[in-house]
């Protein structure tokens, strides 16, 4: 059986409230973002500091400036360097992002300037992933930035459970030198399989710790112990080779 940190545990936080029960409840790590109805934004300079002031867990916080495609302008890019600083400012212990160009690779220029903005805190390359042209292509293009320590994807797919081949494939892929961490459709019933049919060590959970499950849901403080045991109580996970240089930072 293995430990809590064995597999590491991520969850959204909308609130202040939600903040508070996913540190009391089981996760290693809180994702804290605002309007999950499109899609997980930027959260406000104010809730980043609150957050921070009543977290005991790592906090990583999303820095995206709109909802829609991940095609920004110069201007939201220069604001989403701001907000990097502000994160840094108030505290936060990573940064979630993701840019991609008009034709869906990575906006290679503009990936530059913002990991470089976010140094040293570490970076999460978003489902954006999900959206590029070319999974592996977009791979090597993130392997060029030491930064980013991680990448969240459904393996491109409607859920984790579809995309299960490619997210275990992308880690081989990725070696030491990135984190492939599943997220979309994953709730305490299915959690324990989504992390064995991918080998994972990190796990994202979203909607899925929702009741009503939908982006307006409130955090159930139950769900999120269910899949806190869920993780707890794995047996035999299958690593893939590199996972084991996903760390909580």
């Amino acid at each position: 059986m293995v430990t809590q940190t064995e597999v590491i545990m991520e969850v959204i936080a909308l609130t202040l409230e939600d903040v508070a029960i996913a540190q009391d409840n089981g996760a290693d790590r809180i994702e804290l973002a605002c309007g999950l109805a499109e899609g997980a934004l930027t959260p406000s300079y104010g809730f980043m500091a609150e957050a921070r002031r009543i977290s005991k867990i790592s906090i990583f916080t999303m820095i995206r400036p709109r909802h829609g495609d991940f095609n920004y302008s110069p201007a939201e890019i220069a604001a989403m360097r701001q907000d990097i600083k502000a994160a840094k400012d108030t505290g936060m212990d990573g940064v979630i992002l993701g840019v991609l160009d008009s034709q869906g690779e990575v906006n290679l220029a503009a990936m530059v300037e913002l990991v470089a903005a976010a140094e040293p805190l570490p970076v999460t390359f978003h489902r954006a992933f999900d959206m590029a042209a070319n999974p592996y292509r977009t791979l090597e293009q993130l392997l060029q930035y030491k930064g980013v320590k991680r990448l969240l994807t459904s393996g491109r797919a409607g859920s984790t459970q579809e995309g299960a081949p490619l997210i275990r494939e992308l880690q081989v892929r990725a070696g030491s030198n990135i984190c492939v961490m599943p997220g979309m459709g994953i709730t305490p019933a299915n959690v324990a399989a989504a992390i064995q049919a991918t080998g994972a060590r990190e796990v994202h959970l979203g909607v899925g710790l929702r009741t009503p499950a939908d982006p307006l849901g409130q955090l159930d403080a139950g769900k999120v112990r269910a899949a806190r045991r869920a993780l707890d109580n794995i047996i035999g996970r299958s690593p893939v080779k590199g996972d084991e240089y996903c760390t909580n930072e």
